[in-house]
């Protein structure tokens, strides 16, 4: 079984550094043939994960401050970030923080809002709003509601494939800069 970190590595020896995404839509959505939940869910986070090198965060929010992946609500992720917890990604150290609270999760540089927070994430992107914190969920119409990015799946030729939207209004809401490397691979969802 692969994991982000093995996934990674291997776009790394082979692609240059601005083909690396584009490489890691290819490599991680044709994994399997046909993946099952399992498989897409590693996906996702390869993809958050992944999502790291192509945005920037304020000067004044990093200094030597953990990066923080953080879960709000049921983490369906299981043990898929357990490769990158603790390492040092641009010279900060990498932490996954779980919690039901966003108060317990708003020192987070991305945070993962879970589909259990459906009912309340009006609220939550509110609170978030002006944050530099990259706001990611698989929910439906996340982008299209204020959050930053939407992963989803979509069926390409009879193959499950990972794809997400950018809300680049937003993400400058946070000020935070997406490249346009990552701008450029996100596709509206169908």
């Amino acid at each position: 079984m692969k994991t982000i970190v093995d996934m990674g590595r291997r776009i790394l020896a082979t692609l240059p550094a601005a083909f690396l995404l584009a490489g890691l839509l290819t490599q991680l959505s044709s994994a399997q043939e046909s993946p099952d939940r399992y498989d897409i869910t590693r996906i996702k986070a390869a993809f958050i994960y992944n999502f790291i090198e192509f945005v920037t965060w304020p000067e004044s929010t990093l200094g030597k401050k953990p990066l923080i992946i953080g879960i709000l609500g049921e983490d369906p992720f299981g043990d898929a970030f357990a490769q990158v917890e603790g390492r040092v990604v641009f010279g900060r150290t990498l932490h996954i923080k779980k919690s039901q609270r966003l108060d317990d999760l708003e020192n987070s540089s991305i945070l993962f809002v879970s589909s259990s927070e459906a009912s309340r994430l009006g609220s939550i992107l509110r609170q978030l709003e002006t944050k530099p914190i990259l706001t990611v969920s698989d929910m439906d119409d996340f982008a299209e509601n204020g959050g930053m990015i939407e992963l989803y799946s979509t069926d390409v030729s009879g193959e499950t494939k990972v794809r997400f939207e950018i809300n680049k209004d937003a993400a400058d809401r946070g000020n935070l800069k997406i490249s346009f490397r990552l701008l450029a691979l996100a596709r509206p969802k169908p």
